[in-house]
């Protein structure tokens, strides 16, 4: 064998080990294989794991780039033919199911991950919390594979520690349950643990902003305001099933008025690229399938 032949087979063997085994990785020229794992490792800190991604790669893989943090792949995980990865962007952590050829199936957030705490498997007793924002601080988050099919991930504080259960099911996440050491009010944590494709189910969260756990433990967040609030909406949950949801419930649902606020308030924006435009809000509600519904919306709005 001449020894520009042994160069080319050499070469072909040193591309093909840099290739990853998984397909839509290939196509951006991303190797993630060594990250493959049942586990979602801690993002801090942040040099010690990881793949770094560019915002043009963060683009195509999550369909949304933000220049405040770089994102990083922590890990990658197969549930069956899928895969699930694992993104830190700064300390907030998400995972995004996808199949063999890169189709988002479904994502969900998994929180702040702060510094690592110990988990409290106590039950203190509680006379009465009262309290205007998550009872949240210094969380540190935890992520347990149980099986083949389900996980776990942990909220953990210097007090308390809550687990949401979840299931792959049908090439999507689903919630199972919530638990918690003691009753604990967080609703914003809960409203972001609810996968995408669940959307129309955590609407009753997003409607009220508040969690009463039970009847003695009060917790009620301000609606955050704005254009930076409906985009923030937008970016967690499918916006055509939020207005599909807000037609169902006509009559009775304060969350189209909550909308209507970020509106107003956005108007008096000094910079116009601040504010939200109706136009902005008429194309998603275009998204809605239901004819009548997006006829009984627009109409809606139109009147702001």
């Amino acid at each position: 064998m001449k020894p520009r032949h042994i160069i080319f087979i050499m070469a072909l063997l040193l591309f093909g080990c840099n290739q990853s085994e998984i397909p839509f990785m290939r196509t951006l020229n991303l190797n993630p294989d060594s990250l493959i794992c049942n586990s979602v490792p801690q993002p801090f800190p942040a040099k010690q794991h990881g793949l770094m991604l560019t915002g043009a790669e963060v683009k195509q893989l999550k369909g949304n780039a933000v220049d405040t943090f770089p994102d990083r792949i922590l890990s990658v995980q197969r549930f069956a033919k899928d895969y699930a990865l694992a993104y830190a962007h700064g300390g907030s952590v998400e995972l995004f199911l996808y199949d063999p050829q890169g189709k988002r199936l479904d994502k969900v957030g998994l929180g702040y991950w702060g510094e690592p705490q110990q988990l409290q498997n106590s039950t203190p007793k509680i006379v009465k919390l009262t309290v205007c924002k998550d009872s949240l601080q210094e969380t540190q988050g935890q992520y347990r594979r149980l099986n083949a099919t389900q996980f776990e991930v942990c909220c953990i504080t210097k007090a308390d520690t809550i687990r949401w259960y979840y299931e792959v099911k049908a090439r999507k996440f689903r919630l199972q349950r919530r638990e918690s050491t003691r009753p604990i009010a967080t609703p914003s944590r809960d409203i972001e643990a609810y996968p995408w494709s669940q959307t129309y189910e955590v609407c009753p969260l997003i409607n009220d902003y508040k969690r009463l756990l039970p009847s003695d433990v009060v917790c009620s967040l301000n609606v955050p305001a704005g254009k930076s609030g409906y985009e923030m909406m937008k970016c967690n949950h499918d916006i055509a099933t939020i207005w599909q949801w807000i037609y169902d419930h006509k009559g009775h649902e304060k969350l189209s008025e909550n909308i209507k606020n970020m509106f107003y308030w956005s108007q008096h924006e000094g910079d116009k690229r601040d504010r939200l435009s109706r136009q902005e809000v008429e194309q998603d509600i275009q998204k809605v399938q239901n004819r009548q519904a997006r006829n009984v919306l627009l109409k809606m709005i139109r009147k702001w």
